[in-house]
């Protein structure tokens, strides 16, 4: 197996970021990788990725707080794997809820306030795997994300690090949007769907929405969507609070009115193709196609009911190594304590391992918008 960090291991310099970058991919890439042709003589992580575009491998990334990126290249099977995942796990949530909101599927008379940038302008992880499931399908006038810009690897890393000479000035006066302007825009579409009598799809990491329910409680705002679907995923830190699930549950159902039984949070990270969402006890549990381990000190897998470090097997990466050993620690169980649902399930707490980096670009999407003006 290989740890998560093995899809951060090229050269990160600037003057290599073409052929050495290219090199690097080559060689952790299952299959025949394609030739392409880079024309700029300086180019960037995202000349790569618009070039692999043209020969359906699609470039995704994730990027810690730090600001260093984890890259997967997913051929055309492996990103169609992901999406469809991702597109079923959502459909089969539901069911258990007694709800039709998603059923048939996909739902109509829905609003999406989906809180990442907008998907079909970012190879961003976890932005990309929703263009299947919300842009291929539903109107402008149904669906709202954080930011219609593109979201590139040179902006994120600019936002996170700073960057110096004129382009990063550029981009940096880009970045400074006024936090307040964001989330009153998703408040706009909100009551524009309560008054249309949608129901609506929350989504997106806890520290990307938590703004928006601080703003709603200092303008008295409340909501009232009752049949409201909620997903969550990228862990608990929100704006420097540490909250945690029930908690933010309950949040949500406050500003929003969603019944916490809808609210859903999910495990995900760019190296996973199929996501563990929990139940209605805060247990993930571990879809069917992936192999599941909690692994000792010395990579040795533990019986369930032990803390380890998480490994998993993932079958459907077909253009990279899906046996994958994660930097979070967490307890691996034979079953769900709490419902009837087969497989193994991650108990709800789940933290990274001492002295490893916070990863996965919900942190670092958290960070930026931590640093905007109010």
């Amino acid at each position: 197996m290989v740890p998560d960090t093995f899809f951060k291991s090229y050269p990160d310099i600037e003057e290599d970021r073409g052929k050495g970058f290219l090199e690097w991919l080559e060689k952790i890439y299952t299959g025949k990788f394609p030739k392409i042709e880079l024309k700029k003589k300086k180019p960037n992580y995202d000349d790569v990725i618009e070039e692999l575009v043209k020969k359906n491998v699609y470039l995704t990334f994730s990027s810690s707080t730090s600001g260093k990126f984890s890259f997967i290249p997913r051929d055309w099977l492996s990103f169609s794997r992901a999406r469809f995942s991702i597109k079923d796990t959502a459909r089969l949530l539901i069911p258990y809820n007694d709800l039709e909101t998603l059923e048939p599927f996909p739902p109509k008379n829905v609003g999406f306030a989906t809180f990442i940038p907008d998907p079909s302008k970012t190879y961003l992880y976890i932005a990309s795997l929703f263009k299947a499931l919300i842009n291929d399908i539903y109107k402008e006038s149904e669906k709202v994300y954080l930011t219609d810009m593109p979201l590139t690897t040179e902006l994120m890393s600019i936002s996170i690090r700073g960057a110096k000479g004129i382009k990063g000035k550029i981009i940096s006066r880009v970045m400074t949007l006024s936090r307040k302007k964001i989330m009153l825009n998703y408040i706009k579409y909100l009551k524009k769907w309560e008054k249309e009598g949608r129901t609506i799809i929350l989504g997106g990491p806890p520290s990307t929405i938590d703004p928006l329910m601080s703003l709603m409680e200092k303008e008295g705002i409340r909501m009232r969507y009752e049949n409201a679907v909620a997903y969550t995923g990228g862990g608990w830190k929100a704006m420097g609070k540490s909250l945690s699930s029930e908690e933010f549950k309950k949040k949500i159902k406050k500003y929003f009115g969603i019944p916490e039984k809808n609210i859903k949070d999910m495990y995900g990270m760019n190296e996973i193709t199929a996501l563990p969402t929990e139940c209605e006890g805060y247990y993930k549990h571990i879809p069917c196609v992936l192999q599941p381990y909690a692994l000792d000190e010395e990579m040795n897998p533990l019986p369930y009911g032990e803390h380890g470090r998480f490994a998993f097997l993932d079958p459907l990466a077909n253009s990279y190594p899906g046996f994958i050993v994660t930097g979070d620690r967490v307890k691996l169980l034979e079953h769900c304590p709490v419902c009837d649902r087969h497989g193994p399930v991650l108990g709800p707490e789940i933290e990274r391992m001492t002295g490893i980096e916070a990863k996965g670009c919900t942190g670092a999407m958290a960070k930026i918008i931590e640093e905007m003006p109010e």
